[in-house]
């Protein structure tokens, strides 16, 4: 260093200070002439006509739901209206209403209730007016909005407020469960609906409680409309989590797995058993020396008016006159006899064989407190009520004789007969108790027209009847 200070070039610099920046000039012009001799080895630009417009290059980029789930696309409407265009196919309408159904299976329909009850309704009418044959052509179905498929009742539950109907025709593409169990809080779903108008209508969501075990249910976070009877509650890939839908109660969520105790109950039974049985063991027969015979399992008792001569426990040895064999012989019979029949059974309780009677509940396992009386001649049926039913009007009247069931056409209703009218008097007798039902049973095969008072909600009518010839009869049934 000192030898450098010896040069009298270095020496001048540096006695004025100059030295530091003298070489950092030196340094950047060291620099700038490196970098044009490297430039001078580059190869010429190609001419102006030889150069094209830059093209973009398409990166191969996998799409996954994980990173659609970051992005704000969930916030907008375009991917939510592709998932309702994916799940919409998977909804039907059954019933009068038109009621909305998800299909959940090539021949299973998941629905709310109301079907249910009406195509109930329909059966208990056809039941108490003799019309039963009829009953799978006329009643039983429930045809759809706009294709050519019909729907039959398979199974309801009135618990949970939900029913299940058969798929009449093709099978169909149904939606795929999955376990929102798998799910983790947060997650991202969506509601699926029918509008009344037959628009699919999709509604953004997150998942709040997957509903796993011990979790206490299926819950999320979603704005459910009021006219959104039924929901269908998806993934992103559009599979079924759950089932939103409107219940007596409020609205009701049930999950997938939920949904499972339904479908495995869906194959056992159409109606309303007051009495389940079931075969006896071989090594029961053989302790009790029997040769037939089915064990009462469960008896309905809130079925009954009165409690039942029957309880859980006992062995069914006949019903009916008829000798029992087997569950299933039982409920065909079972299911043979009228709503309001007594019917005559016997049983084996502690050693001992009793024999007792039992009136039969409707379908719905409604209690009945009488058989019911059916006056074909003018195509109506009356029975004796202790109660009133929901969706009556009628104050104060806590007990009576009913019309529960009136002939499409029949002389009762073209005289303005209408159900749910409590009748007052017969011929001038006032039906007030069960035992003025007397009235009532002599009017059947009445040849000739007799007056009857009616009331209906608050009001009163007067009807003269007049019965049909066997042509009318044969024509209405």
């Amino acid at each position: 260093m000192r030898f450098l200070l010896r040069l009298p070039l270095v020496r001048a610099l540096y006695q004025r200070q100059l030295l530091f920046p003298a070489v950092v000039i030196l340094l950047a012009i060291i620099v700038l002439v490196m970098g044009a001799l490297e430039q001078s080895d580059v190869q010429p630009a190609s001419t102006a006509e030889s150069v094209s417009d830059p093209v973009p290059v398409e990166v191969s980029r996998p799409v996954g739901r994980a990173d659609l789930e970051k992005t704000p696309l969930t916030y907008f409407s375009d991917y939510w209206v592709q998932l309702a265009e994916r799940t919409g196919p998977f909804f039907r309408r059954v019933g009068s209403d038109q009621t909305p159904a998800l299909i959940i299976g090539p021949k299973l329909l998941l629905t709310t209730i109301e079907p249910a009850l009406e195509v109930i309704s329909s059966r208990r009418r056809a039941e108490l007016l003799g019309e039963l044959p009829l009953l799978d052509e006329v009643t039983g179905l429930a045809p759809s909005l706009s294709d050519s498929y019909s729907y039959q009742l398979n199974n309801w539950n009135r618990d949970l407020g939900l029913a299940i109907f058969d798929i009449v025709g093709n099978d169909q593409l149904p939606f795929t469960l999955s376990d929102p169990g798998s799910m983790s809080p947060g997650s991202y779903v969506a509601g699926v609906s029918v509008s009344p108008d037959g628009d699919t209508m999709i509604t953004p969501g997150f998942l709040v409680q997957s509903g796993g075990e011990g979790a206490g249910g299926l819950a999320v976070s979603m704005d459910f409309s009021d006219d959104q009877l039924i929901t269908a509650i998806v993934d992103l890939d559009g599979a079924l989590l759950g089932v939103s839908y409107l219940h007596s109660s409020g609205r009701r969520i049930i999950s997938s797995t939920e949904m499972l105790v339904l479908f495995d109950e869906s194959q056992e039974r159409v109606v309303c058993r007051s009495i389940e049985v079931t075969d006896l063991d071989p090594s029961v027969k053989e302790f009790l020396v029997l040769e037939e015979g089915v064990l009462i399992e469960y008896v309905h008792e809130e079925a009954f008016a009165e409690a039942p001569d029957l309880s859980g426990g006992d062995v069914l040895l006949e019903w009916g006159g008829e000798r029992i064999t087997s569950a299933v012989q039982f409920q065909g019979l079972y299911d043979l006899q009228e709503s309001g029949a007594m019917v005559p059974f016997r049983i084996l309780r502690n050693r001992r064989r009793s024999n007792g009677e039992i009136l039969i509940p409707d379908l719905q396992c409604d209690p009945t407190d009488s058989a019911p009386v059916r006056l074909d001649q003018f195509g109506f049926v009356v029975q004796w009520s202790s109660r009133i039913s929901e969706d009556s009007v009628e104050e104060g009247a806590v007990s009576g004789w009913q019309v529960v069931a009136v002939g499409s056409g029949s002389a009762a209703a073209r005289a303005g007969i209408e159900e749910g009218d409590w009748i007052v008097s017969v011929r001038g007798i006032v039906l007030s108790s069960l035992e003025d039902g007397e009235a009532v049973r002599r009017t059947v095969g009445e040849t000739e027209p007799f007056m009857i008072s009616l009331r209906s909600g608050s009001r009163s009518k007067l009807v003269v009847l007049h019965p049909q010839i066997e042509d009318e009869v044969s024509q209405n049934n």
